[in-house]
């Protein structure tokens, strides 16, 4: 077999309104265009079919994976910061065995603690909502079709090479036999 005339590699690109054409899945009107690296191919497709995971896959940028590392980490940072405040949680019965028992000092250390990592969690809720929000809308710009719609895309290039070189082929003068020139007696 011989190789692909192009990569599996499509780059969003958005057209004029005016210069939307019908999607070639669902025929709706679209703007959006997939256009293959080495610029050989084209289609319309509406950005629904986009996120759709059996039509194309998003190819991830550092700066996607970036972001998704830092959540991770704030995730686990969360995490760990939640069970540390939970183990010094100032319980009301926890008071009154300290007021009989310990000293006021070592009270007023967890307090201090425990309002120190309620502040520091109550902080990094609001950049992990930023970072998932980054995440929801962020626009890819590179797809990979699935590989089914990647074969179908390639069998029409090849149909439409076909196509091109019959019709070149018709209208070359050669290729219908020409009206004899001899008299007829």
């Amino acid at each position: 077999m011989s190789a692909p005339p192009f990569a599996n590699e499509y780059a969003l690109r958005m057209v004029a309104e005016n210069d939307s054409k019908a999607c070639n899945t669902c025929y709706k009107p679209t703007n959006t265009v997939l256009l293959s690296s080495n610029q050989k191919d084209f289609f319309y497709v509406c950005e629904q079919h986009l996120k759709d995971e059996t039509f194309a896959t998003a190819i991830q940028p550092e700066e996607y994976k970036e972001l998704i590392k830092e959540k991770a980490k704030l995730t686990g940072d969360l995490a760990q910061w939640k069970y540390d405040m939970d183990k010094i949680k100032p319980y009301a019965w926890t008071k009154l065995v300290s007021n009989l028992s310990l000293s006021k000092e070592k009270d007023g250390k967890e307090n201090e603690e425990y309002k120190e990592l309620s502040i520091k969690i109550m902080a990094n809720n609001e950049r992990l909502n930023q970072l998932n929000e980054q995440i929801k809308n962020y626009k890819f710009k590179q797809y990979k079709l699935d590989k089914d719609i990647y074969k179908i895309r390639i069998n029409n290039f090849i149909q439409m090479q076909v196509n091109k070189k019959r019709q070149q082929k018709i209208h070359s003068t050669n290729y219908f036999p020409s009206v004899p020139q001899n008299k007829i007696v």
